[in-house]
């Protein structure tokens, strides 16, 4: 006879295997009587959760997930997270951003607040905060491999992208004048995707960075435009004092080793210098594509900026108050040429770029590809974040000797992904015509 669990539950016994059920319904006595004859020797649970960890290898990264499945097809994940604490920080909306952000209810607000406190009064640099979410399992097959599959994954996922950081608790203030800058191909996908965009676009300022191929995309959304042709792409390179063929970082500088995602940041950079004298006019400066699958429009009107702080829905849209998106993104394109444009290889001899370390523990990297920052390896050495809290908890403790590190210096990424054959397309040649 099997051994009893100390806490079973019938029904989620009976709910979990359909066998048992339409053998025995729900009679309690009898779901008993099979589990301690049967169940229990053939590995079958009878609580009303189950538990797992796995270590489960999302894009190269090594993501220690934990979760509990529990009866009905929801799962559990408590995640773990770095709070930066500010001397001048309002602990009510510190808690009522981090609940919100991490869509979670009941006494979230108070349990957090009351954290954030105990941790302020005992003058502690940060915080751990711990709060569980629970979502439903990613398949309707529940409490079978294929369900534990789908969960493993949403738990590794969660664990690596959940962050917070009280520096983007939203201001109070908020500039009333928007500009949205639309940069990269503009991908529509006919007149309905079209007519959304108009609807979305109609009450902001509108500027645009693509390629010559769309010019009609451009006027449809009655934007200001600038082209990246030839002429156009000749002066970004020579005003960052680049060319096809030279050399940064030491690494030479050939259009067939270029990675495609540098062009994003070219025609970020080239949309700034061309409306540069025009976006003094706005607050609030907001970078997208015309591409996303969106259930509502961002609500550009409402936008609020933190002092200081860009925020990030994804590595495609984010804004920021001008000053703060300037300083970020102004320099961008000279930034990443070291990332995207290098000899063959994977992330590995990464060149470091520097990165202002103590933002980073103030910034929230929830949505933001982290395991992308070029870890200095002299600092780092082995060590291999899985997560946000991983990344804030070594930076805490090697905040100086990272701020000593030089540019150029031998790094790393977190993930251990290369760059493919795929990933490596032409570049567009400054010298020849553009073509689709």
């Amino acid at each position: 006879m099997g051994r009893r669990a100390p806490a079973c539950d019938w029904d989620a016994y009976a709910d979990r295997y359909p066998d048992v059920r339409a053998a025995f319904g729900r009679d309690a006595r009898a779901l008993a009587a099979h589990y301690d004859a049967h169940g229990a020797g053939e590995g079958r649970h009878c609580a009303a959760h189950e538990d797992f960890a796995e270590v489960v290898d999302l894009e190269g990264l090594d993501v220690p997930a934990r979760w509990r499945v529990l009866r009905g097809g929801t799962m559990e994940i408590v995640p773990h997270v770095f709070v930066e604490l500010r001397g001048d920080a309002d602990h009510a909306r510190v808690a009522g951003h981090f609940c919100g952000d991490a869509q979670l209810g009941g006494d979230c607000e108070a349990s957090v607040r009351a954290a954030v406190e105990a941790a302020a009064s005992a003058n502690a640099a940060h915080l751990i905060a711990t709060q569980p979410g629970t979502f439903e399992v990613p398949r309707t097959t529940v409490w079978g491999q294929e369900t534990t599959d789908g969960a493993r994954v949403v738990a590794a996922s969660w664990l690596r992208e959940r962050d917070f950081a009280s520096r983007c608790a939203p201001d109070e203030t908020s500039g009333t004048k928007v500009a949205v800058l639309v940069t990269g191909q503009l991908r529509v996908f006919g007149d309905a995707h079209r007519a959304k965009l108009r609807r979305d676009l109609a009450d902001f300022s509108t500027f645009v960075a693509t390629y010559p191929e769309f010019r009609a995309e451009a006027e449809a959304l009655g934007a200001e435009a600038v082209y990246a042709d030839a002429a156009a792409l000749s002066h970004l390179l020579a005003r960052h004092n680049v060319g096809l063929g030279h050399s940064h970082f030491g690494a030479a500088m050939d259009e067939r080793k270029v990675h495609g995602q540098v062009w994003q940041w070219a025609l970020l950079d080239l949309a700034l210098d061309a409306f540069g004298a025009r976006l003094e006019a706005f607050d609030v400066l907001v970078r997208t594509r015309t591409d996303l699958d969106e259930r509502a429009p961002l609500p550009y009107a409402s936008l609020r900026p933190a002092p200081g702080a860009v925020h990030c829905r994804s590595d495609f849209v984010f804004y920021g108050a001008r000053g703060a998106f300037l300083a970020a993104f102004g320099p961008m394109f000279r930034r990443v040429l070291g990332v995207y444009w290098r000899p063959e290889g994977g992330r590995e001899g990464q060149p470091y770029v520097p990165i202002d370390w103590g933002a980073l523990l103030e910034s929230d990297l929830s949505g933001v590809k982290w395991w992308w920052l070029p870890l200095p390896l002299r600092i780092f050495g082995d060590a291999r974040p899985a997560t946000p809290l991983d990344l804030k908890l070594f930076v805490a403790d090697h905040l100086r000797e990272l701020g000593a590190v030089a540019a150029g210096a031998p790094a790393r990424l977190s993930s251990r992904t290369e760059f493919t054959a795929q990933e490596r397309r032409p570049a567009r040649k400054p010298d020849a015509d553009v073509t689709a």
